[in-house]
């Protein structure tokens, strides 16, 4: 997991339960108070999982609520801190098919093969018509972290689609796959945004 990750969540944690919920989900998860996570620097996947798991507890959520939370946190750090991928999109399915050479970008740095390859390996998208098919397999099993980012850009761009996950790792399967269904011809390829 790259430490984008990592820093997104603290972010959200001290927005919502300040700088001493931070420091106790640290301590919960066997890290020191003061760690700090570089953007292209690959963590242990079990330690974002620990990280997560704990900044829930202390801020009183479940997981799913906390990761819906962060994906709103995400969105709005993704606009501020990288607007020219917004910018070069004309709607929603132009950025979720973008999404994948955008997570992968950030693996090209690293010295290991292995972790470039692990990190390339989370998303595999097939587009047809009027929707895309996402395929995502990782241990920290963030789909609902996905889909409600999914959601956010949809929004941003004004489509209309709904998000359904037709397979999940949470339900035992080996992968999630999420479809993205765009309404009257608007996620067609090269469609502007209706």
């Amino acid at each position: 997991m790259l430490g984008l990750a990592h820093r997104i969540f603290l972010k959200y944690l001290a927005q919502r339960g300040g700088e001493a919920a931070v420091r106790e989900t640290l301590r919960r998860a066997g890290l020191p108070e003061n760690a700090v996570f570089r953007l292209n620097e690959v963590y242990d996947d079990a330690e974002f999982r620990r990280i997560v798991g704990q900044g829930c507890a202390v801020l009183g959520v479940e997981p799913e609520q906390g990761l819906h939370q962060m994906a709103e946190v995400f969105f709005e750090d993704a606009l501020g801190r990288f607007p020219k991928w917004f910018e070069v999109c004309r709607n929603g399915r132009e950025f979720l098919e973008l999404q994948p050479e955008i997570h992968n970008r950030f693996a090209t740095g690293l010295a290991d093969p292995k972790a470039r390859m692990e990190i390339n390996d989370k998303f595999h998208l097939r587009g047809e018509p009027d929707r895309i098919k996402v395929h995502y397999r990782s241990p920290n099993k963030l789909c609902r972290l996905y889909i409600a980012l999914a959601h956010l850009v949809l929004n941003h761009y004004g489509d209309r689609a709904s998000v359904t996950e037709t397979r999940c790792m949470h339900k035992g399967e080996d992968s999630c796959e999420i479809v993205v269904q765009w309404f009257d011809g608007a996620g067609r390829k090269g469609a502007p945004n209706a």
